[in-house]
């Protein structure tokens, strides 16, 4: 367990945004036990020190990260950034049927314990998706994946076959999305459009380097 918490925090650091599934997964143990015991785990121990260093490690061996680096990140980012209203409309919610389908048919109280993990695993990755800010369709990948974990595992555990059925046709249904929504074709070629073409003017391209 520390092992695979050291690995995830390489992920972790780097995409900060992911940082809401630890934290869900977190607090779902701690209404299972019913105590805090769970925020001093080890492997929140190892992704804490893990971020400790990172910091610091940067800052020592890379200031100008934080002076420089950053700030213009968030400038260029915040540019094309979407509003949360924007990134719900434009995302496909309907994914998610099969997943309420099921959790209808067992019940929440009656949701296996590592079904209401899978629950808390794709609501993390849905909630770090609208945190980013930009509904690139990559950024959704994560929902996908950890949709498919979850009804794999159903489809080869479960006896009752409104479950099984609703596990089975989610997964494919699931699939089918990530490979027809093509989530590695981003839209920033309309958020730009109105910059880069008029009527009666060429079209134009403009890159922009920091180095």
């Amino acid at each position: 367990a520390l092992a695979r918490a050291a690995f995830a925090a390489f992920g972790l650091l780097i995409k900060p945004y992911f940082l809401v599934l630890p934290v869900l997964l977190t607090l779902g143990r701690m209404v299972q036990t019913r105590r805090l015991g769970p925020i001093i785990a080890p492997t929140n121990l190892v992704l804490l020190g893990a971020g400790i260093g990172y910091l610091v490690a940067s800052y020592l061996l890379y200031p100008e990260y934080f002076t420089f680096i950053l700030p213009v990140a968030r400038d260029v980012y915040g540019a094309y950034r979407l509003s949360a209203e924007a990134i719900l409309a434009g995302a496909q919610i309907w994914v998610l049927i099969p997943a309420l389908l099921v959790i209808g048919f067992l019940g929440i109280r009656n949701l296996p314990t590592k079904g209401l993990y899978a629950a808390l695993a794709v609501a993390g990755a849905g909630a770090s998706y609208i945190l980013q800010f930009n509904g690139f369709g990559y950024h959704a990948q994560p929902i996908f994946a950890f949709l498919l974990v979850g009804y794999a595992w159903l489809c080869t555990t479960t006896s009752a076959r409104r479950t099984l059925v609703a596990a089975c046709g989610g997964y494919l249904v699931t699939a089918a999305a990530t490979f027809h929504l093509a989530p590695y074709r981003v839209q920033a070629d309309r958020v730009f459009a109105p910059y880069l073409t008029a009527d009666g003017r060429p079209r134009t391209f403009l890159a922009v380097s920091a180095t």
